[in-house]
């Protein structure tokens, strides 16, 4: 028997399954029910498989992958759209360029009560899928990821996801990453030991402070290592016109790291450059930390200028 899925859909969004019309393919029809806010609405498909079923027509799959991009364009982010992007991720007959898709579109939709489902995903023995639940993770800023993160970070056998989870440790600013960051920045790996440094720089803090260790990474013997060094110093010391630099560098993790000060420290007069990068910036995770260092700057100068008129004395009448 077929297996079905439930389509969230919305008013005004037609499927593109359901704008076929019926003679365009010889194929069975069947109905599936999909709800519509508070109203039950059914569309008629083909009895083509969309996502499910073990048949993987290209047709079916751009359909599909579509109707993904849709939600994530609409932000249909309800409960319906919530099962049917967790359904679609661990189902194990569905196709894998569906399964990527709907990793990533959890995290673009911030649904943050799934993140079970993309830590089971990130051990997926496809990259594909093990990357986007990843992606996700840390867009999603997930604690509860730590052990895959540190299983990942250490043993993974791509080297690419190897950096990424241990740059991710270091997005989480939690104490409970600095043993794990410490570790790798021994790693054979320059990459995994560049990494780590700009993870200890992200979480570097006047509780757990990173400057000596940092300091003798910029000692290390690969010169690319003694590079992230420095530039990870330069961004634990609070040295803004180095970081504001750091904001246009070629390296994403770099910039990655760097909006990520200027969401916790950014100051107004920072605001210009800011918006400048952020207006030309083409790595989405960069963005999304910037969008919110120009939000945090603009939250702290209003909460400066308020104390300031608190503190500022009433003229004698």
């Amino acid at each position: 028997m077929k297996k079905e899925f439930v389509i969230p859909a919305k008013a005004g969004i037609q499927t593109s399954s359901s704008r076929r019309k019926s003679g365009s393919r010889s194929s069975t029809l069947f109905w599936i029910p999909a709800f519509v806010g508070m109203t039950t609405a059914v569309f008629l498909f083909s009895s083509q498989p969309l996502l499910g079923q073990i048949e993987t027509s290209t047709e079916t799959v751009d359909d599909t992958l579509a109707e993904i991009d849709l939600m994530v364009t609409k932000k249909t982010k309800d409960k319906a759209a919530a099962d049917f992007l967790v359904s679609t991720l661990q189902n194990p007959d569905a196709p894998i360029p569906a399964r990527e898709r709907a990793a990533w579109a959890i995290g673009q939709l911030e649904l943050k009560g799934n993140t079970k489902a993309l830590i089971e995903a990130a051990q997926h023995k496809s990259l594909l899928i093990r990357s986007a639940a990843l992606g996700s993770l840390q867009h999603l800023n997930a604690r509860d990821g730590l052990p895959v993160y540190t299983e990942i970070a250490q043993n993974d056998p791509v080297l690419s996801m190897r950096v990424r989870a241990t740059l991710t440790m270091g997005l989480l600013q939690w104490n409970k990453t600095i043993k794990t960051l410490v570790k790798l920045s021994f790693d054979e790996r320059d990459e995994v030991r560049g990494a780590s440094a700009l993870a200890m720089a992200a979480t570097h803090s006047k509780r757990n402070n990173f400057i000596k260790a940092l300091k003798e990474m910029t000692k290390d013997q690969s010169p690319y290592v003694q590079e992230k060094a420095g530039q990870a110093l330069d961004v634990a010391q609070g040295n803004y016109s180095k970081v504001l630099g750091y904001l246009g560098s070629e390296d994403g993790d770099v910039r990655l790291v760097a909006a990520v000060f200027m969401r916790d420290h950014g100051r107004q007069r920072d605001m210009k450059k800011v918006r400048e990068v952020f207006n030309s910036e083409a790595n989405d995770e960069v963005r999304y930390e910037l969008e919110r260092a120009i939000k945090a700057i603009k939250k702290r100068a209003a909460q400066a200028k308020a104390k300031q008129q608190r503190t500022v004395p009433k003229p004698n009448k």
